[in-house]
């Protein structure tokens, strides 16, 4: 990539304030995920970003953290115009009818007619969103949790594909296509009923439940909404929250009494709900594909 041609980019980048990040109709993964990594990244920045797709986001990316933010139309004013991942100014709808020529346009189609004031074209990349996660560095930009899940989803997408993906893990489902090492079905130790039963130096099975997890692992109580509040602030999302009838089990609090624990095994609480709830989230984003997955009742 010519370095002078990214120099003027990022000048460009830095020096606007609202910035409007577009690609083509009919947008593929590539082009969803362009928009979103590139636009997550720039208000991570700082700056006022317009996400637009003409035709919005199709189906099978609502997991993807900041989606919601993509937009049809475009409002003005803004300060720079970015085109992602199209080959053609054709191509790109109506999301940029009432806005000059792009000042950068970002693209990997060997057929790109360099409609951009400044054009960053390689044909050798596999999409779109394998030249941003190449250009973010030199453009200033940071990686994120969230920019990375875009990136990445728009490169499998764009190569193997999302149903070629699904694919892969419906075979893994298959009787003996799981590479995964195998494991025995749990049963608890014979004789070890209660905290009483523990002796020093014992080897026993366990179960990681993280719901009991949250409670035993810290020693203060957590307000239920608090936590709801805490988990929508860490995945960036509304929860959608459904009232229902009290049931007669509920309890109105529960504190679990760990000062037995302490006693017996010298164990204290390491870590506050916080960090337990930030720990929860990069695990579930880092492994989201397989705990989609899984099936609760």
């Amino acid at each position: 990539m010519d370095r002078e041609l990214l120099k003027q980019a990022r000048l460009r980048l830095d020096g606007a304030q609202r910035i409007l990040v577009s690609s083509h109709v009919r947008p593929d993964g590539d082009a969803v995920c362009s928009v979103l990594a590139l636009g997550l990244a720039l208000q991570d920045k700082g700056k006022h970003v317009q996400m637009v797709l003409a035709d919005g986001v199709p189906a099978g990316f609502e997991h993807l953290a900041g989606v919601e933010l993509i937009v049809r139309q475009a409002a003005a004013p803004v300060d720079l115009v970015v085109s992602v991942d199209a080959a053609d100014p054709n191509r790109m709808g109506g999301s940029l009818s009432n806005f000059p020529q792009p000042d950068i346009n970002i693209d990997h189609h060997v057929t790109n007619t360099r409609f951009g004031v400044i054009n960053l074209i390689d044909p050798a990349s596999v999409a779109a969103c394998a030249m941003l996660a190449e250009l973010f560095p030199e453009l200033g930009l940071a990686f994120t949790p969230a920019t990375v899940d875009a990136l990445l989803t728009g490169i499998l997408t764009d190569t193997i594909g999302l149903p070629t993906l699904n694919d892969i893990l419906s075979e893994l489902v298959k009787p003996g296509r799981d590479p995964r090492q195998q494991f025995e079905t749990f049963r608890f130790a014979e004789g070890v009923e209660a905290i009483d039963d523990l002796k020093a130096g014992m080897t026993l099975p366990g179960v990681l439940a993280i719901v009991s997890g949250f409670r035993e692992t810290h020693d203060t109580p957590t307000v239920l909404m608090d936590a709801i509040r805490l988990i929508e602030e860490l995945v960036e999302k509304k929860a959608d929250i459904v009232y229902a009838p009290r049931h007669p089990a509920d309890v109105q609090a529960t504190w679990a009494d760990i000062s037995k624990a302490e006693r017996l095994l010298g164990w204290r609480p390491q870590s506050t709900f916080r960090a337990g709830a930030e720990a929860m989230v990069r695990w579930y984003q880092a492994h989201r594909v397989w705990a989609m997955r899984v099936t609760t009742s």
